[in-house]
């Protein structure tokens, strides 16, 4: 009897050893084919990431160069192929790959790639290949002519630490750089410098008390609200809708605003001009005074570039290939007082006023970059956040590297006309 139940034993442990070597073989195939498969995921995988950045590479090249103007799109097709083959190289592909198919309509780059790639180990399962594949639509653009107005800041607080110094060669370098693009289709620059008042040049007929046709010239603090907050044209027979002159000689002799300090520091507002070297030359010369307007400057800002008068050199808003843009600096919160409803006369109202100009400017399509320099509290900077066209448009420059930083990257974003769209 025990050897019976002895013998049962053994015949039990040598056919569970033979289901388990059964079962094992059973699951030896997939075992391996998830191996394989892992494996030739991490292959497929790596061609991919190959293909499409040389894709991308290569549209961006044919695009970037379309932008120009100045080449065929043969030529354009032929650059596309061979910026695809030196990136397909460099990252690690393997020699002799095909050219990829390049096709330009409308301004549209589009770049489409595919290769069989032989598998590692999946071939044992009957799949010797795959095909990898990528696709690239860049889009050219002809050059878009830009219409800037530059309002900065020139109150007495950027005599500090080399502030002005440092915005005014910021602001030159960007002048430079936009206008030596190879593609420069003429861009416009005006500037507004302002501190507690904006020295200017208007036909005599906008200025209340003045006689029409000639031109005066000398420093207003505000128009008559809701004027202040808009771009409209004066009325020649309405004098709310008409600039009020802050100059003493103006106002029968009485006035505290001493205008006279305005002409030998270049404070006076250049209205816009392709003449680059006019800007440069302003920009070498103004020197800061005192007070802080920050809602007139950027009102001035938007009439410079309005196709209203009394300023007539932007095109109308809307115009194709032309985008207008306001870049206003300040270093600090608004001192000077504005005009509101019912005739008051505060800070506070200006800086009311501010937000309602600057919605207004962006509702006439106008880009709105700002840039807070040497601002200390959040108070100071939270207007200007509000003001930009976007988060990405607010700059926050902490001190004279930054800023020279935030003048670069802008003079990149006005720049830049060509971007990836697939």
């Amino acid at each position: 009897m025990r050897t019976s139940n002895k013998s049962l034993v053994i015949r039990f442990v040598r056919e569970q050893r033979g289901a388990v070597a059964i079962l094992f073989g059973l699951l030896l195939l997939p075992i391996l084919g998830m191996m394989a498969l892992a494996l030739d995921y991490n292959v497929i995988k790596r061609e991919h990431n190959i293909q499409q950045t040389a894709a991308d590479a290569a549209s961006l090249a044919a695009a970037s160069r379309g932008s120009i103007g100045e080449h065929t799109d043969a030529e354009l097709i032929a650059l596309a192929k061979k910026a695809f083959h030196t990136n397909y190289l460099e990252l690690g592909g393997a020699p002799g790959a095909p050219d990829p198919s390049v096709t330009i309509v409308g301004g549209l780059v589009s770049v489409t790639f595919s290769r069989d790639v032989d598998t590692v180990i999946l071939g044992v399962f009957g799949y010797d290949t795959f095909t990898g594949s990528a696709q690239s639509k860049a889009r050219m653009e002809l050059p878009v002519k830009l219409e800037v107005a530059l309002v900065l800041d020139y109150s007495s607080s950027m005599n500090s630490s080399s502030k002005y110094q440092a915005m005014r060669d910021a602001a030159i370098q960007l002048v430079e750089d936009l206008t030596t693009e190879v593609n420069d289709p003429g861009h416009k620059f005006s500037l507004v410098p302002f501190a507690g008042h904006v020295y200017a040049s208007l036909p005599s007929e906008f200025v209340v008390g003045q006689a029409a046709g000639s031109t005066w010239t000398n420093c207003t603090k505000d128009r008559v609200w809701p004027y202040n907050t808009e771009d409209t044209t004066p009325v020649i027979n309405a004098n709310e809708t008409k600039w009020i002159s802050s100059a003493p000689e103006d106002n029968g002799g009485s006035g505290s605003a001493p205008c006279d300090s305005y002409p030998p520091r270049s404070l006076a507002v250049m209205p816009l001009t392709e003449d680059e070297n006019q800007i440069i030359i302003k920009l070498q010369a103004m020197t800061p005074y005192s007070g802080t307007h920050i809602a007139l400057g950027l009102e001035m800002g938007w009439h410079v570039i309005s196709p209203n008068l009394p300023f007539d050199q932007g095109v109308a808003y809307g115009t194709n290939d032309v985008q207008k843009v306001v870049v206003l600096l300040t270093d600090g919160r608004q001192t000077a007082s504005g005009k509101g409803p019912g005739g008051s006369n505060s800070a506070a109202n200006a800086e009311d006023n501010l937000k309602v100009i600057c919605d207004s400017i962006k509702a006439d399509g106008v880009k709105i970059i700002t840039i807070g320099f040497d601002l200390s509290t959040q108070a100071a900077k939270d207007p200007l956040i509000y003001c930009a066209s976007s988060g990405s448009d607010f700059y926050d420059a902490s001190d004279n590297s930054e800023l020279v930083a935030s003048f670069q990257t802008i003079t990149q974003s006005l720049a830049g006309r060509v971007r990836l769209v697939e």
